[in-house]
């Protein structure tokens, strides 16, 4: 994948020993020379009175290396050395400095060998690591960083520029604004093509019948639907959720305060990981692609790791991939690092802090529902539902992503044409976010539901205790059965619903209790709902055979009608035998001595049904360029 890499160093260099720039360096150079020329030759400036004084050091600091760019400033709360030439700026240690004057003097007539050879016989003064901490400070130069509203992309070329409301442009190196650079490592060695930027193809038209665009149609292919006659069909409230959330991880601006952005199958089926709908493609190798700098890290490696869950991550990195999440992935271990500051402890390496607006993007792809249930959780989650389009087609056809669409993503098989279309589609999904901001991205019902489950861990028993909480609202659940109950009251406790309904099952009455919760909030009903504070619980107690028993009492209510209609607190008895002052003391010991300890066993859901009939033609195959 060379073509989508940064600009490494030699490639840096070039653009620096260019000849224009050496021109011009060199007639800084000349204008406030350190050294005079006599009949001896060329000798360095000095004091005649006080010859072991080095009067040509503040020339050579003070004017000489600033004419060359050479400066220090302040980046990443770190002073660093570096090489300015027209908006651009490079990072230097005094071997680059050394090199660079090489070229320099070799291209001054008569006297630039000779000035060589007597700064080579001083090197130290000129060339030794200590001119680092003596060039002078440059401190009204920042670097040209993406805000709120826009976003820039150095490309070979130019600079493609996004702005909210406006069409992207491609900006020239030397219209950077004054006081702004763009760091040369972070230039993306290829070119952008201004022509492809700045149509008017909107990005969420369907292309389907499009020459080329393989990427912008592999996204479009995750987000459609199959249709009863066997057609696919672009859903565009998903690929708006794509299109924004991927410009989002794209945009080096933390505006969107702590989000991660999770591709997810749409048709999630519980302990079931299918795979092979794309997801990969587009969180890691894509953003890999764009972004260069990008890090993958395995789902099972955070899973399992206690340290170092960011390893390989550097500080300049933008963007970290999580592929391949499994259903016991620690949300929690995430969350931090979301929300705030991220800490990088790398293994065998540099252990560092990076703050919440330099820290890079985060990304995810998982086959299973993410944990974290309350609304700081899923706030802090960007759904992308990938359907089954190319699963189908593997499935049925025997066909790869890159059999569908002529060859290999991002490798030596792409072309200049490929690569134009690719970062178009990057640009454009960048303005779409600052156009429109994050859309969609809610969790469906169905990914709810499966969730749901997962939290459960019986399906069968989400839909006993949802049946029950529908035909008892308004009314009354119990935990266990108790002696003295009738027939009517037993049929509206937990435990013997799901003993008699959930064969081969046992659970016990704290999972019981718990999946009522998690199932009530779920579909919206509400359980003892202004239930006193100075009681632990409401308790249904009845005397039977001159013992008192009782159970915990679940008042069912719903979102709509939240409060009873009556005081349904009241502790009142099933029979008319009358309940003793220490009726409450007898209950809680009965209580403490008959809650089961029994583990839930787990029993999976059945896998959905899946009906397929048809298929699109796939796209012609397009030679590369």
């Amino acid at each position: 994948m060379s073509s989508d890499k940064l600009l490494g160093a030699s490639s840096i260099r070039k653009i620096y020993e260019e000849s224009g720039f050496i021109s011009k360096c060199i007639d800084g150079f000349l204008k406030e020379p350190f050294w005079f020329e006599d009949s001896n030759g060329v000798s360095l400036m000095g004091d005649e009175c006080r010859p072991k004084e080095k009067t040509f050091l503040p020339i050579y600091f003070g004017k000489t290396l600033p004419a060359l760019g050479f400066h220090t400033l302040y980046h990443n709360n770190e002073l660093v050395c570096v090489q300015v030439r027209d908006g651009l700026a490079r990072i230097v240690d005094h071997t680059v400095i050394k090199d660079f004057l090489r070229v320099l003097c070799s291209c001054i007539p008569e006297i630039g060998e000779d000035l060589l050879d007597l700064m080579t016989m001083h090197h130290s003064d000129f060339f030794g690591k200590n001119i680092l901490t003596s060039l002078r400070l440059l401190d009204n130069l920042t670097p040209l960083v993406d805000t709120r509203k826009t976003a820039y992309r150095p490309y070979l070329n130019g600079i493609a520029v996004c702005t909210a409301g406006s069409t992207p442009k491609v900006m020239s190196y030397a219209d950077i604004p004054s006081g702004s650079f763009v760091w040369a490592h972070d230039i993306i060695n290829r070119s952008i093509d201004p022509d492809l930027i700045s149509d008017s193809v909107s990005i969420f038209d369907d292309i389907s019948d499009v020459a080329g665009h393989h990427f912008h149609k592999f996204t479009q292919n995750l987000c459609k639907d199959q249709t009863p006659d066997g057609s696919w069909e672009l859903n565009l409230p998903d690929y708006k959720s794509l299109v924004t959330g991927w410009g989002m991880v794209n945009h080096r601006f933390h505006g969107e305060a702590g989000k991660i952005v999770i591709a997810i199958d749409k048709h999630l089926v519980r302990d079931t990981r299918n795979g092979r709908t794309g997801k990969s493609i587009l969180m890691s190798y894509a953003c890999k692609a764009s972004m260069p700098t990008a890090v993958e890290i395995g789902g099972d490696v955070i899973t399992g790791a206690t340290n170092f869950i960011f390893n390989g991550v550097g500080k300049n990195c933008q963007y970290v991939c999580i592929d391949e999440t499994n259903p016991k992935f620690p949300w929690n271990k995430l969350f931090g690092s979301i929300t705030s500051s991220m800490t990088i402890d790398n293994k065998y390496g540099e252990k560092f802090t990076l703050g919440k607006n330099v820290k890079p993007k985060l990304g995810m792809t998982t086959n299973t529902p993410i944990g974290g249930d309350g609304f700081s959780d899923l706030d802090r989650q960007h759904l992308i539902p990938a359907g089954n389009f190319y699963q189908f087609h593997k499935m049925h056809f025997n066909k790869d992503v890159h059999q569908i669409h002529g060859g290999w993503f991002f490798s030596e098989e792409w072309g200049k044409k490929n690569w134009n279309e690719f970062d178009s589609f990057v640009i454009k999904s960048i303005q779409a976010y600052l156009d429109m901001g994050l859309v969609g991205g809610k969790p469906s019902q169905s990914y709810l539901h499966t969730k749901l489950i997962q939290r459960v861990g019986n399906g069968e028993l989400v839909s006993v205790l949802h049946r029950l909480l529908e035909e008892n609202t308004g009314g009354e659940l119990y935990q266990k059965a108790i002696p003295g109950m009738s027939d009517e009251q037993r049929d509206r406790c937990l435990d013997f619903v799901a003993s008699q309904e959930i064969a081969g099952v046992k659970f016990s009455l704290n999972q019981l209790k718990s999946s009522l919760d998690l199932v009530a909030a779920h579909f919206g009903f509400k359980i003892n709902v202004g239930h006193p504070p100075d009681k632990t619980r409401p308790q249904l107690r009845i005397k039977h055979g001159g013992k008192i028993g009782g159970t915990n009492r679940y008042v069912i209510t719903s979102s709509k009608c939240p409060f009873p209609s009556k005081n349904a607190y009241d502790d009142i008895p099933v029979s008319d035998e009358s309940i003793p002052e220490n009726g409450l003391e007898s209950l809680d010991e009965y209580l403490s001595s008959n809650v089961p300890t029994d583990e839930v066993v787990d029993k999976s859901v059945a896998e959905l049904e899946k009906s397929f009939s048809g298929i699109s033609a796939p796209f012609p195959k397009e030679t590369a360029s």
